[in-house]
């Protein structure tokens, strides 16, 4: 039918059985919560943090002991019937929600948002995160990779980073389909098919390394739209930049004033700043990355790729 089924089975018997309203096997993701207590005779099933309780069949069994000697089995049943999809986590609990002093809404956000993302006091994860209720990871040694973003165009490609981590690495983490890496030794190659775009992809893999994580953005992109022109009488340096360090823009053609813009691979408009003729000190402020520096005014067009460290 699609949808949930709650029941308590007495020697091969159903004794009784709750429906859930919903159906939940559409492919997607769905939370499912199931709250029963005997003293009320009720049961309770949550899809998504709402209620969703359908037919219900037969007495719920009040007094009754529950203790078996059965296998305790998830994902299938004793005649070998299954769940045909996947299942991420699951938890048993002693209790209903208002003895635990909780509600099905903050249950279901703390499941989505809760102890592997953060901990009670908020704080992210340092390296993997543990079962405690607060965390309590800390750095063991220092992980330096040689990039954290990859860029490739519609022809894709292959390109590598190296990490460099005293106790080891691992890949904990890729999201994204589109790209397929290899870990050889201290070096992670990536590979980025060819094909033809109509937006650009983005990705990533995360590092666990030291007890720490660290994000390496994977990204391809359609660049047909940025016409990347270098002119000679424009100087541009150092490129790349590292953080809080002066960017030295020349303009050796005579003009006025002229306008630089500095441009994210999205496309968005990060800064921008007035150049005059000759040299031009710039404060780099950005995070670390690749961005776009377009410099345009009277019969002047400049595009270039800027690196930041």
């Amino acid at each position: 039918s699609g949808s949930v089924v709650f029941s308590i089975i007495n020697n091969g018997t159903t004794s009784f059985s709750q429906s859930g309203s919903s159906i939940i096997n559409d492919g997607n993701w769905h939370h499912v919560l199931v709250e029963t207590n005997r003293q009320l005779a009720s049961a309770k099933i949550y899809i998504d943090g709402l209620p969703a309780n359908g037919a219900s069949l037969g007495i719920m069994p009040v007094s009754a002991s529950l203790s078996n000697s059965g296998n305790f089995l998830v994902g299938k049943n004793k005649d070998g019937n299954f769940f045909a999809g996947t299942i991420d986590f699951v938890r048993i609990s002693k209790g209903t929600l208002a003895a635990a002093k909780t509600t099905i809404e903050e249950l279901c956000k703390w499941e989505f948002n809760g102890p592997f993302l953060h901990d009670f006091a908020g704080n992210e994860p340092i390296g993997k995160r543990d079962a405690g209720a607060l965390e309590k990871g800390a750095k063991r040694c220092d992980m330096n990779l040689s990039a954290n973003t990859l860029l490739f165009n519609q022809d894709g490609g292959v390109k590598r980073f190296t990490i460099k981590a005293e106790q080891g690495f691992e890949v904990s983490k890729k999201v994204g389909t589109f790209f397929s890496y290899e870990v050889k030794n201290d070096t992670v190659i990536v590979t980025v098919p060819a094909k033809s775009l109509t937006t650009g992809l983005t990705g990533e893999l995360w590092i666990l390394g030291c007890n720490e994580t660290q994000k390496v953005k994977i990204a391809q992109q359609i660049y047909t739209g940025i016409n990347l022109q270098k002119p000679a009488n424009i100087m541009v340096s150092p490129n790349p930049v590292s953080r809080q360090q002066q960017l030295t823009i020349f303009i050796q053609t005579a003009i006025k004033t002229c306008r630089g813009k500095f441009f994210d691979l999205s496309g968005k408009e990060i800064s921008a700043i007035d150049l005059f003729t000759g040299t031009n000190s710039v404060n780099i402020d950005l995070p670390r990355g690749m961005y776009i520096l377009s410099i345009s005014g009277l019969n002047l067009d400049y595009r270039t790729k800027i690196v930041v460290n």
